[in-house]
C-alpha cells in the first residue's frame, strides 16, 4: 500500500495523496535525486491486468509526451515496476477551478474569460499536434499560485491522438456528461471542437455557478444536451453583457460546424469581448468599458463650473456690483461672497468633477458688534431635578451558554459531511469498495448519499469514531439511477472548545 513516506522506484518519496480518479490515484512526491516536487499518477492495481485500460493509460502518457506548452502540465516520464505503472508529471501548486467555485460560488465574467482564453492557448497547442482532450471541465483546469502562466490544463486521461485508430468503447461515450458535446454523447468521432463545446460549458458555470444543463437522470441530461438551447445569462446576472451569451451559444452549438473553427478563433472572440467598449450590460449596470460621454451628470457639473466662473469674474472688485449683491451673514455683518461663487465651490466639491480649483473667495473682516446695554440673563439655578443622577448599575452578565454534548456535535458534522458528498465534495473518502471508486463518483456528481439510520458513535477522550449507514443513489454513465446501502466509518478529533472535525472517512461495506 502506498502511503506517506513510501519510496517509489528508489527516488520518489511520497508526501501526500492529492486525489483519486476512475483509473488511479495521484500523489505528491519528492524527487530526491533532482530535489523537486512531482505529481505521480499510479494506475489502480486491479486495472493493470486489463489491456484496454492499460492502453488508455499509455495513451495519456504518449499524448502528454507530444505536448510542450506552459499552459499544460508537463510529463516527466512513464515508469514501470513489475505490474505497476507510474506516470511522473509536473506538480502544480494551486487549486482547480472546481475548488475555487466550491469556495467562492462564482467568478466575475472578466476573470472567467481570462481563464478560458488561457485554456484556449493550451488547447490550440494540443489540437495543432493532433491531441483532443475530450474531458475539459472545472476539475481539470488548475489555477497555479504563481508564475506567468497561472492556468494549467490537467488530466489528459481520456485524450486521444487523431492519427490513431479509435479505442473500443463497447458502445459507451467517454467524458463527463455535463460537459460532453452532442457528437460525444452519440459516440461519434470527435475533434477539437468538442473541447471548445466543453469550454463553453465551463465558462457558463464559472459565471453562473451552475452547469448549463442538469437533470435527475442521465437520459434526461442527454436529451437536454442534444435538443435544448443554452440558457441565457444576461438579464439574470447583473453586469453580464449580452456578448457573453452570444459567445457561449456559438461555442456550445449543437452542430459542430457552427462552432468556432479553432481554439485560436475562440480565444480571439474571448479577448474581443473583454476589451470591447461598445456593449451595454443588462439593467444599466455601469462598467469601466462604458464611454464617459454617456454620463450626463459629468456634463451638467462642468456646465455649472463654467457659469460660476463667468459670474465670479463679472462680479469681482472691492465693492459689490449689481450682478453680485451682498448677502447677509449675521446682524451687522456683510460678506462679499456672491451666490455664483458659492455655486462654483459646490460644483468643485462634486464627485463628478475632478481637478477643478475655484477662484479664492475674498472676505472682509467685519467690525465688532457694539456693546449691548441689556443686563445679561443670569444662568438658571440648578434644581433638584436638574442634578445629575448616578448611572444605573450595569446588568449582570448573561449566563454562559451550555455546551452541546459531543454526540450532538458529531451527528451534526456527519449530516454536513453527507450533504457535501451530494455536492461533489469527496471529503477525504478512502478505502476500496470493489469495482467502483466512491470519491470519483462523488466528484463526477454520479453519487449522492442520505442517512439511513442513527450513527453509532464511540467516544475515546479527544478522539471518536462513528459508523453511519447510508442509502447511496448511484448513476451509471447513461443508465437509470440505482440505490444501494453503504456504510461509512468516520474518525473524529476534538478540541477544548467542544469542536469535532472529521479526520478520515472510509467505506466499510456496500
Amino acid at each position: 500500500m502506498i502511503e506517506s513516506g513510501t519510496l517509489l522506484l528508489g527516488k520518489y518519496r511520497i508526501a501526500e495523496r492529492l486525489g483519486e480518479g476512475g483509473m488511479g490515484t495521484v500523489f505528491r512526491a519528492r524527487d530526491e535525486l533532482l530535489e523537486r516536487d512531482v505529481a505521480i499518477k499510479v494506475l489502480r492495481a486491479d486495472l493493470a491486468g486489463r489491456p484496454g485500460l492499460l492502453d488508455r493509460f499509455r495513451s495519456e502518457a504518449m499524448a502528454l509526451a507530444r505536448l510542450a506548452h506552459p499552459g499544460i502540465a508537463a510529463l516527466h516520464g512513464l515508469e514501470r515496476d513489475g505490474d505497476q505503472f507510474y506516470m511522473v508529471m509536473e506538480y502544480v501548486r494551486g487549486e482547480t477551478v472546481e475548488q475555487r467555485l466550491r469556495r467562492d460560488g462564482s467568478l466575475s465574467w472578466q476573470d472567467a474569460i481570462g481563464i478560458c482564453a488561457a485554456v484556449c492557448d493550451a488547447l490550440g497547442h494540443a489540437h495543432h499536434l493532433g491531441v483532443v482532450h475530450r474531458d475539459i471541465k472545472p476539475a481539470n483546469i488548475m489555477l497555479a499560485e504563481s508564475g506567468a502562466h497561472a492556468v494549467k490544463v490537467m488530466d489528459f486521461g481520456i485524450a486521444r491522438m487523431t492519427d490513431q485508430s479509435r479505442q473500443t468503447r463497447h458502445g459507451n461515450s467517454v467524458g463527463t456528461p455535463h460537459y460532453m458535446s452532442p457528437e460525444q454523447l452519440r459516440g461519434e468521432e470527435v475533434d477539437g471542437r468538442a473541447d471548445l463545446y466543453a469550454l463553453g460549458a465551463v465558462l457558463f458555470e464559472m459565471i453562473s455557478s451552475r452547469v448549463p444543463f442538469d437533470a435527475d437522470s442521465d437520459y434526461e441530461l442527454m436529451m437536454k444536451q442534444l435538443n435544448e438551447p443554452v440558457p441565457v445569462l444576461a438579464g439574470t446576472i447583473p453586469g453580464v453583457p449580452r456578448a457573453i451569451d452570444r459567445l457561449i451559444a456559438r461555442a456550445m452549438a449543437k452542430d459542430r460546424s457552427v462552432r468556432f473553427n479553432s481554439a485560436a478563433e475562440m480565444r480571439s472572440a474571448l479577448t474581443s469581448t473583454l476589451s470591447s467598449s461598445d456593449f451595454v450590460p443588462e439593467h444599466g449596470t455601469p462598467t469601466a468599458a462604458q464611454p464617459m460621454h454617456r454620463d450626463w451628470r459629468t456634463w451638467a457639473a462642468a456646465a455649472m463650473v463654467v457659469i460660476a466662473l463667468g459670474l465670479t469674474l463679472t462680479g469681482g472688485g472691492d465693492e459689490p456690483s449689481k450682478t453680485s449683491p451682498l448677502t447677509e451673514s449675521g446682524a451687522g455683518q456683510h460678506s462679499l461672497v456672491s451666490p455664483a461663487t458659492d455655486i462654483a465651490t459646490q460644483a468643485a466639491s462634486s464627485e463628478f468633477v475632478r481637478g477643478y480649483q475655484p477662484n479664492p473667495v475674498i472676505e472682509t473682516t467685519p467690525p465688532p458688534p457694539p456693546p449691548s446695554r441689556e443686563r445679561p440673563t443670569p444662568p438658571p439655578r440648578r434644581s433638584e431635578e436638574n442634578k445629575p443622577k448616578p448611572a444605573p448599575a450595569p446588568p449582570p452578565p448573561p449566563p454562559a451558554p451550555s455546551r452541546p454534548a459531543p454526540t450532538t456535535v458529531i451527528t451534526r458534522e456527519i449530516n454536513g459531511w453527507l450533504t457535501g458528498l451530494s455536492r461533489r465534495d469527496p471529503g477525504g473518502i478512502s478505502g476500496s469498495i470493489g469495482k467502483e471508486q466512491a470519491a470519483a463518483l462523488v466528484r463526477e456528481g454520479r453519487a449522492s448519499f442520505e442517512s439511513g439510520s442513527t450513527p453509532v458513535i464511540r467516544l475515546e477522550g479527544e478522539t471518536a469514531s462513528a459508523l453511519i449507514s447510508t442509502i447511496a443513489t448511484v448513476r451509471s454513465a447513461f443508465g437509470s439511477p440505482r440505490k444501494q446501502p453503504v456504510t461509512f466509518r468516520l474518525s473524529f478529533s476534538g478540541d477544548d472548545a467542544g469542536n469535532w472535525r472529521i479526520t478520515s472517512a472510509r467505506v466499510e461495506s456496500n
